[in-house]
């Protein structure tokens, strides 16, 4: 598929299937360390076989934390594999379609994939230029501020008002459980 066909394949009304296998994680002595990447490829072309959605090219890292021990093995952290499905959504999303499924093979990558469809879900993104003038802008207009310390350990919450927003400083990012809009935004020079 080369650019210009995508863009006419990648519409509102495409479902996207994120294929995920990890292509270096152990299971055993007897299998090869991408067993869960070719298990997926090879689920992957039943799911297109089958039905008429657009396949993303597979997700062969993320979060498998509990095979390190094994040599050959990968893992990203948490975040980075959240952040990573969350980028990748989000560019897709971009130039059209709403609707995304993971076909997932891991158990260890559950968590990671439930944030990061609760940032999707729930938290749009607005980068700023200067995050102190930023804040003390939406204080004057009545807004939440939720926050973290660059440690992530102290939560603080200055305000209240009709709608949510949520920053990260340094590492740190939690969520309002309140029912208000939220917002998340962290400073550019990050």
């Amino acid at each position: 598929l080369a650019w210009p066909d995508a863009g006419r394949v990648l519409t509102p009304t495409t479902v996207v299937v994120l294929p995920l296998g990890g292509g270096a994680v152990q299971h055993g002595p007897h299998l090869r360390l991408n067993n869960d990447e070719r298990l997926v490829r090879y689920l992957t072309g039943r799911v297109h076989a089958a039905s008429s959605v657009v396949i993303a090219p597979p997700l062969t890292y993320h979060f498998y934390p509990t095979f390190l021990d094994y040599t050959g093995s990968t893992s990203l952290s948490h975040n980075t594999a959240r952040d990573t499905t969350v980028e990748i959504v989000r560019t897709l999303a971009k130039y059209g379609p709403r609707r995304f499924y993971v076909l997932n093979t891991g158990v260890s990558t559950r968590p990671p994939l439930k944030a990061a469809a609760g940032a999707l879900e729930y938290l749009p993104v607005i980068r700023v230029g200067n995050i102190n003038r930023t804040l003390e802008e939406l204080k004057k207009h009545d807004f939440w501020i939720y926050g973290l310390d660059e440690r992530g350990d102290q939560q603080g919450r200055t305000r209240h008002v009709e709608h949510g927003v949520l920053v990260r400083h340094g590492l740190g990012l939690q969520r309002s459980r309140e029912r208000r809009r939220h917002l998340v935004l962290w400073d550019e020079q990050e």
